[in-house]
C-alpha cells in the first residue's frame, strides 16, 4: 500500500498480526517502508519472482521491488533503491500474468498499455528493465487493469478523458487484449490499434476506479464510479478468443456512493466494493448478477433517443403545441465547445412510440451563439427563451423553429447587460415576465412585447435587475412569488430567497430593489425547484456537489410566499434522502409525482407528493423508487400530451424517455 505519510514509498504491513482475526499488529503500523518513484499509484506482484511492480504516475516509471528481501519478516532490502523501468505517460495501474511472465501497465496519459517481460525485468534479473517496453493501444485514459489467466485476456478500463482533461461521451469502456498474442515474450503481437471493447456502466459514462478478476468464474468486476454500480463482465463469453459476449453492455449491480476499489473472495462467492462517499463497503453475492441469472442486476435503462454518442446534453424543454423537445447539444473539441439545440419530434419519439427517435437524416438543430445556460418555453405564446450564457437572451418563435419546421427564421435578442447570463430562468405567464438569474442578480425581462407573436420590445428594452446575496442556481414561480435557490459555498447550508413579485414583474418593477423579502435555509448546493401548490410545498434538491448524500428539502409555502413571509425565516424544512447528486426536480401535476434526476446514480427518483410533502413525511421513502436512465441525467422536460419525461444524459449523448403513466 502507499505510505500514508505522503512520501513516495510503499508501506510494508505484517498481515500475520494485522488481519480480521488477529489485530495486535494493526496499531503498530507499517513494519517498514520502501522508496519508489514520484507518485506511486498502482502495484501488483509477480508470484514467480516475488517482485513487486509499482506504477509511479507523474514519474512515468515502474519501480521494481524485491519482495523476497522486503516483506513483513525480512526488511533488510527495504532500504535499497529499487530499479525502475520507463513506461508510457502517467502509469496508473499494474497487472501480472504469471503464465506468460508479463507485467501490464496502463498509461492514462497516452492511451496505451506497456508490456514488460517479467522474465528479464524483475528483482533478480534487471537487464531487461533498461529498455523501453513495447506498448498496446487501448481506449481513452486507461486507469484500471486486470488479467484472467485461464483465457490469457487482459481487461483495461478506459475512463474516456481526452488530452485536455475533458470526459468524452461514448468512450468509457473496457478494452479486451489478447494476452497470448501480446505479452513480454511475444511483443510483435501488440498493436498500435485499440482492441475490441465492452461498454460498462448504465450509460457508458463512468470513471472506473477499481477492477478485479475472479480467476475461478473468469468474471471481471469494474467499479462504475459515476453510476454508483459495478459492471459484471462475463469472462467466459467476453474474452480474447470469444468476443460474442462483448457486443452488449455488461450488466451491473447497485453499490453505495462513489465505488472505488474492488476485491473478490471466490471461496465465499463475494465481491467487496469500497464506497468512498458512504464510508462503507458493499458486500455483493457474485451469483446474484450474471449474464444468465440477472435477478440481482440493476434494471435495464428505459429507452433513449440518441443525439450523438460524443456529445454532451444537460438541458431540455418542451413546446407542447409544436410537439418539439428542445435539447441542449454540446460538442467538445480541443478544449472548446460548440452548442446547438436538437429538435426532437415528440409525436414520434416518446415513451410509447420510439419509431422516430433515431431519425435519418439526423435531428434538425439550431446553432447557438453561446452555451445554453437554460431553456424555458412559454406555452401560452409558443415562445422559446434560451439564456446563452453571454449578455443576451435569445427569443425563438417555436412555430417556425420546431422538429417539423426547423427554419428558425423568427428570433430576437434581449440585451441582459454584463452581469447577467448563464443562470437559471423562470416564466410567470400571468404577468408575462421572464426572470433570468445572473452572477449576483436577477433580471426582469418584459415578455409582453417580446414573444413569438410580437418581438418589437425585445431588443429595445433594458431589463431591470435586482441584487441577490449569492449566485442564483434555480428559480421557481408561484402566485405573486419567485423562489431563488442560491448555491452558496459548500459545505455551508444554502438559502432560498422568497421574492414578492406583486410589484416586481414586467408591468411593475417599483419594488424590485427591495427584494428578496425573506429567506429559508436549505441543504448544501440546491440545484432546482419544483412548486407543488396542491400540497403547499416547494421541493428543492440539495446535491451537495456529489460529495455527500443527496437530500430533498420540502419548504412549507403556506405562509412562506410573496404575500405572506411569516413562516420563512424560522422554518426548518423537512427533508428526505435521495441518491447521489440530485439535479433536477419536475412535477407531474396530473399524477402528483415528483421526478428527480440523480446525476451520479444514472437514475430518476419518483416521489409521491401526496404522501411526502412539507406537512406529511410518512410516505417519504427511505430509498425512493428509481428508474434507470442514461449516464449523467440532467435537467428534464415534461410533455403532458405524450405522457413523457425527457431526460437528457450528459455523458452518453442520449435523451431517456420516461413514461409518466397518467
Amino acid at each position: 500500500m502507499g505510505d500514508p505519510s505522503g512520501a513516495n514509498s510503499v508501506a510494508v504491513i505484517d498481515a500475520g498480526t494485522c488481519n480480521a482475526i488477529r489485530t495486535s499488529g494493526c496499531a503498530v503500523g507499517p513494519v517498514a517502508t520502501v522508496a519508489t518513484g514520484n507518485g506511486p499509484i498502482g502495484m501488483a506482484e509477480d508470484p514467480v519472482s516475488q517482485t513487486l511492480y509499482v506504477a509511479n504516475g507523474p514519474a512515468n516509471t515502474v519501480s521494481v521491488i524485491d519482495a523476497r528481501r522486503c516483506n513483513a519478516q525480512q526488511t533488510a532490502g527495504c532500504g535499497e533503491t529499487a530499479p525502475t523501468v520507463a513506461v508510457g505517460s502517467f502509469p496508473t495501474a499494474v497487472a501480472v500474468d504469471p503464465r506468460t511472465r508479463t507485467v501490464y501497465v496502463d498509461n492514462a496519459g497516452d492511451d496505451t498499455v506497456s508490456v514488460i517481460d517479467a522474465s528479464d525485468c524483475n528483482a533478480e534479473q534487471t537487464a531487461g528493465c533498461q529498455a523501453t517496453p513495447p506498448v498496446q493501444a487501448v481506449g481513452l485514459a486507461p486507469d484500471v487493469i486486470a488479467v484472467v489467466t485461464r483465457s490469457d485476456t487482459v481487461y483495461v478500463g478506459n475512463s474516456g478523458g481526452d488530452s485536455q482533461g475533458f470526459t468524452v461521451p461514448g468512450h468509457h469502456s473496457v478494452s479486451v487484449i489478447d494476452g497470448a498474442q501480446c505479452n513480454g515474450g511475444h511483443p510483435q503481437g501488440c498493436s498500435a490499434a485499440p482492441p475490441p471493447a465492452v461498454a460498462v456502466g448504465s450509460g457508458s459514462g463512468d470513471w472506473q476506479q477499481g477492477m478485479t478478476a475472479d480467476q475461478h468464474t473468469q468474471n471481471v468486476y469494474v467499479a462504475d464510479t459515476d453510476d454508483d454500480t459495478i459492471s459484471v463482465i462475463d469472462g467466459k463469453h467476453c474474452n480474447a478468443r470469444h468476443l460474442s459476449g462483448c457486443a452488449q453492455p455488461a450488466p451491473s449491480v447497485q453499490t453505495g456512493a462513489d465505488p472505488g476499489a474492488v476485491a473478490v473472495d471466490p471461496s465465499l462467492h463475494t465481491v467487496y466494493v469500497a464506497d468512498y462517499l458512504d464510508d462503507t463497503v458493499s458486500v455483493i453475492d457474485d451469483r446474484a448478477c450474471t449474464t444468465r441469472h440477472r435477478i440481482g442486476c440493476r434494471p435495464a435503462a428505459v429507452p433513449a433517443a440518441p443525439l450523438a454518442p460524443s456529445h454532451f446534453s444537460e438541458l431540455a424543454a418542451v413546446d407542447v403545441a409544436e410537439h418539439t423537445a428542445y435539447v441542449e447539444d454540446a460538442l467538445e473539441s480541443g478544449g472548446s465547445f460548440t452548442f446547438t439545440l436538437g429538435l426532437i419530434n415528440t409525436s414520434t419519439c416518446n415513451a410509447s412510440d420510439t419509431a422516430g427517435c433515431n431519425p435519418q437524416p439526423p435531428l434538425p438543430t439550431l446553432p447557438l451563439a453561446g452555451f445554453a445556460g437554460n431553456i424555458v418555453v412559454d406555452q401560452s405564446t409558443n415562445t422559446v427563451y434560451v439564456d446563452g450564457g453571454g449578455n443576451d437572451l435569445e427569443v425563438i418563435a417555436a412555430a417556425t423553429c420546431n422538429a417539423t419546421n426547423p427554419s428558425c427564421t423568427k428570433t430576437a435578442l434581449v440585451p441582459l447587460g454584463t452581469n447577467n447570463g448563464g443562470g437559471p430562468m423562470a416564466i410567470d405567464p400571468t404577468t408575462h415576465t421572464v426572470y433570468v438569474g445572473g452572477f449576483a442578480d436577477i433580471a426582469v425581462v418584459d415578455a409582453r412585447h417580446c414573444n413569438a407573436e410580437d418581438m418589437s420590445g425585445c431588443a429595445t428594452q433594458t431589463p431591470v435587475t435586482f441584487p441577490v446575496a449569492a449566485e442564483p442556481n434555480a428559480l421557481g414561480v408561484a402566485p405573486d412569488t419567485l423562489y431563488d435557490a442560491e448555491y452558496g459555498d459548500p459545505p455551508a447550508p444554502s438559502v432560498v430567497d422568497v421574492v414578492d413579485t406583486r410589484h416586481c414583474h414586467a408591468g411593475d418593477t417599483s419594488q424590485c430593489a427591495s427584494q428578496p423579502a425573506s429567506q429559508v435555509h436549505v441543504g448544501v448546493a440546491p440545484s432546482d425547484t419544483a412548486v407543488d401548490l396542491a400540497h403547499h410545498t416547494l421541493y428543492v434538491p440539495d446535491n451537495g456537489q456529489g460529495e455527500i448524500a443527496g437530500l430533498l428539502s420540502m419548504i412549507d409555502i403556506t405562509h412562506c410566499n410573496g404575500d405572506d413571509t411569516s413562516d420563512c425565516a424560522g422554518q426548518t424544512p423537512a427533508t428526505t434522502r435521495l441518491p447521489r447528486l440530485p439535479q433536477s426536480a419536475t412535477l407531474d401535476p396530473f399524477t402528483g409525482t415528483l421526478y428527480v434526476t440523480d446525476t451520479n446514480d444514472a437514475s430518476v427518483s419518483l416521489i409521491d407528493t401526496a404522501r411526502c410533502n412539507a406537512a406529511r413525511q410518512a410516505g417519504c421513502p427511505h430509498v425512493p423508487r428509481g428508474i434507470v436512465v442514461g449516464s449523467g441525467p440532467g435537467y428534464t422536460a415534461f410533455d403532458p400530451g405524450d405522457h413523457t419525461l425527457y431526460v437528457p444524459n450528459q455523458f452518453d449523448g442520449t435523451v431517456s424517455l420516461v413514461g409518466t403513466g397518467h
